[in-house]
């Protein structure tokens, strides 16, 4: 995953999710219905969400899905400091904090693995 600060694209380090954490159904639900729907100037393309919530006595618990705007090309998704920015004060307006990233390719290797 990647973000734009300034003039230049930052790599964020991308890892699978360790301790514990519960993430709410609707969640799973909305992720399944609006990651696909990303699509770049040159067709569909990959679809990126914020996981928002809190954390309670060491477990992380995922309540909402933010679907922020983002640069997708073939090969990646990207968002800008302002695009991470409003994703993270849409969580803020709710209480809740960025806990993750999630990307329609984690989803698609999930649904492949356990079809």
């Amino acid at each position: 995953m990647s973000f734009r600060r300034r003039d230049r694209w930052r790599d964020v380090s991308i890892a699978p999710l360790k301790g514990e954490f519960r993430i709410l159904e609707p969640v799973l639900v909305e992720l399944e219905r609006w990651l696909p729907t990303y699509r770049g100037a040159d067709g569909h393309h990959e679809g990126i969400a914020f996981l928002a919530g809190f954390e309670r006595r060491g477990v992380s618990i995922f309540t909402t899905a933010i679907f922020p705007e983002a640069d997708h090309r073939s090969g990646y998704v990207r968002c800008n400091e302002k695009q991470f920015a409003a994703a993270s004060a849409t969580a803020g307006s709710h209480g809740l904090g960025l806990l993750a990233g999630f990307r329609q390719d984690i989803l698609d290797s999930k649904t492949a693995t356990t079809s």
